[in-house]
């Protein structure tokens, strides 16, 4: 299952956006992968409630962060005109 990484709380605690129902899932900080953080997209796979593997999904990530920083240059370039 895909989820991103929407935000770190208290240091402690991920909030994990479930892909395909927006679900919120939140697990500790120290279960996520070395190099995970804000925006990061990651491959889950649970059993019930715990965690069976966590990878990051660099393809993913990186697609996600090309597509986000496309519409903040077209926002910009309107912003100019």
């Amino acid at each position: 299952m895909k989820a991103v990484i929407d935000r770190v709380e208290d240091k402690k605690h991920a909030v994990l956006i479930l892909n395909g129902d927006g679900e919120e899932k939140v697990i500790p900080v120290g279960d996520l992968p070395e190099g995970a953080e804000e925006g990061t997209w990651l491959e889950v796979k649970f059993d019930g409630d715990d965690i069976k593997s966590i990878t990051i999904n660099e393809e993913e990530t990186k697609a996600r962060s090309e597509r986000i920083g496309n519409k903040m240059d077209q926002l910009k370039k309107r912003k100019k005109k």
